[in-house]
């Protein structure tokens, strides 16, 4: 019997090495039982990313792929079509060339939606091939949705304080915080979030107000601003959103919200804290939908890319992540997990909290108040049979023990700390009362990260060369000092802040044979910092300088988050 169009999609995935009969006869299956397109059941078990399977896509079907970047589309065809349905089929038009309408589509196999966008505008259509992600970044500046959003907390606003002025001030209650304006003001305030990008949500009461402000690309960025009057009410809303109690307002309290909206669905955590002019909350955003983790895509230089990669290849050992909370460490163990992730390994974490869900691996929550610690749980894993460990965080010397016996005892064990630098988390290790010895049997490497803020590419510019004082802080790690530099003017893409997006600078440091007899001889972090240096140890400083000099960041950002690794 010939394959079918999709099965032939599955075939071509296989043929191009981009994804295990194994992993194809799972996701024919799953895609039995949900019933949706095989594209997006790929993606979403994180088989393979978007990119690769719309590359595939286009070659099996002889379409033109389309990256969207500078499509330009006429506003009368949009008049046409809907956003809720374009961004439902995973489809937008693209360009209009005479009388014929070419459109790009996550998943050119569905006739049906072509069939209608061709009865609705009245045109011939040109089917090309895009990623999901891709169509719904280009719909959504399309529509504006960022003006929109900004209206829409302006109405809700004035709604809700119009309905709290007819109400006669009075406190919330639970009802009240269910009532219809303050929840589509909420809703907004989260969906503008979501839409910039945001990572945190802050809400802070003061004294005549209470302001909401965006934690984007590391840096917090003003939002709304909503008048004392509303603060019960919002506060109610968000914390029966989270399951908290409402009653409550005199002890800090932490929750979690799974919000859905037409993008997908993004997990919270939220947290409330007491202070002086009330309860700020602030909602950490988890993309449930952020798609597949591919560590090649985290901006790692080519020979630091090998040298994880062979980290990872390895039956045994332990692999190391340090950096300070907010720079992407969790990001790096699962996109690291994606390269031993396999139908024929038995991959199980334990984390605080659980992120992300990756198929084929066993996430286990640690839940301190019935005793299921870092510790314990990671105790317990070992009597499961596994072959890769990760453990959120090492935090104490019970952790850090088993962890290392795990290592020994033909594990591989992934795991965080918080370090300054790669080379600290020796003597961090040390001062916790791990035997030296032992680390420098089972450590394979460390690799220490930060995030920097990218140039906005719609508005970058040459910015020249360095000034005296970046020059000052990069001299060693310049390759001229009259290299040219860019920077962005800021722009309507990115709120004007002249960046948009982050990425990581790294140093991965593997102990040579002489700086393990430093470890034994328990030698503080600078004898080890010396004898690094002398070999061509790279640090985060010489990475995020060479990305600068790119044109990728800024010297400036590179100073922003290194200054302090640099001067311990």
């Amino acid at each position: 019997m010939p394959l079918s169009r999709r099965e032939a999609l599955g075939e071509k995935l296989v043929e191009m090495g981009l994804l295990t009969t194994a992993q194809l006869d799972l996701a024919v299956r799953e895609q039995a039982r949900m019933r949706e397109p095989l594209p997006r059941v790929l993606r979403n078990l994180r088989f393979a990313a978007e990119g690769d399977i719309a590359n595939a896509t286009a070659a099996l079907l002889n379409l033109r792929r389309i990256t969207l970047d500078g499509a330009k589309v006429p506003e009368s065809i949009f008049a046409t079509l809907s956003r809720d349905f374009l961004l439902k089929a995973a489809c937008t038009p693209v360009r209009l060339q005479g009388n014929t309408l070419e459109i790009a589509m996550a998943d050119p196999f569905d006739v049906e939606t072509a069939d209608l966008i061709q009865q609705k505008t009245g045109r011939s259509i040109r089917i090309g091939v895009s990623t999901e992600s891709e169509i719904h970044a280009f719909l959504t500046r399309q529509f504006g949705v960022r003006e929109a959003i900004s209206g829409a907390i302006e109405e809700r606003i004035n709604r809700a304080v119009e309905a709290t002025q007819a109400g006669g001030g009075r406190v919330a209650t639970v009802d009240e915080g269910s009532e219809a304006p303050i929840v589509e003001l909420v809703d907004v305030i989260l969906l503008q979030g979501i839409h910039e990008g945001a990572t945190d949500i802050h809400v802070e009461p003061e004294e005549k107000l209470v302001r909401v402000r965006y934690r984007i690309d590391g840096i917090l960025q003003p939002g709304c601003v909503c008048p004392k009057e509303l603060q019960s009410a919002l506060l109610s809303r968000l914390k029966i959103m989270a399951n908290m109690d409402i009653s409550e307002r005199r002890i800090p309290q932490d929750g979690r919200i799974q919000y859905t909206h037409d993008g997908g669905v993004v997990d919270m955590r939220v947290s409330s804290l007491p202070s002086h002019f009330g309860e700020n909350i602030v909602l950490r955003l988890l993309q449930k939908s952020a798609g597949f983790f591919d560590l090649s895509g985290l901006g790692f230089p080519p020979e630091m890319m090998k040298s994880l990669e062979k980290i990872m290849s390895c039956p045994y050992g332990i692999f190391l992540v340090t950096g300070p909370t907010g720079s992407g460490k969790s990001t790096t163990l699962y996109s690291s997990l994606s390269l031993v992730n396999s139908m024929e390994k038995k991959v199980v974490t334990i984390e605080d909290p659980i992120e992300y869900q990756i198929p084929l691996v066993r996430q286990c929550q640690v839940n301190p108040q019935v005793g299921f610690t870092f510790a314990a749980g990671l105790r317990s894993i070992l009597r499961q049979d596994p072959d890769v460990i990760m453990v959120g965080e090492i935090r104490d010397l019970e952790t850090a023990q088993i962890a290392i016996r795990a290592g020994l005892t033909g594990h591989l064990v992934l795991s965080t700390l918080h370090t300054n630098s790669a080379i600290g988390s020796f003597p961090r290790l040390i001062d916790m009362g791990v035997e030296p010895f032992l680390l420098t049997s089972s450590i394979l490497g460390v690799l220490a990260q930060r995030l920097v803020r990218r140039v906005c590419v719609k508005c970058r510019i040459e910015a020249g060369p360095p000034s005296r004082e970046e020059l000052d802080f990069a001299r060693a790690s310049l390759t001229s000092p009259d290299v040219m530099l860019y920077r962005g003017t800021g722009c309507a893409s990115c709120r004007g802040t002249g960046y948009k997006g982050r990425l990581g600078i790294y140093e991965l440091y593997i102990a040579s044979e002489d700086e393990k007899e430093l470890i034994l001889k328990r030698a503080p972090e600078s004898n080890l910092r010396a004898s690094t240096r002398n070999r061509g140890q790279r640090f985060l400083m010489d990475d995020g300088v060479a990305k600068a000099e790119k044109g990728i960041t800024t010297l400036s950002e590179v100073m922003r988050v290194t200054q302090e690794a640099v001067l311990i």
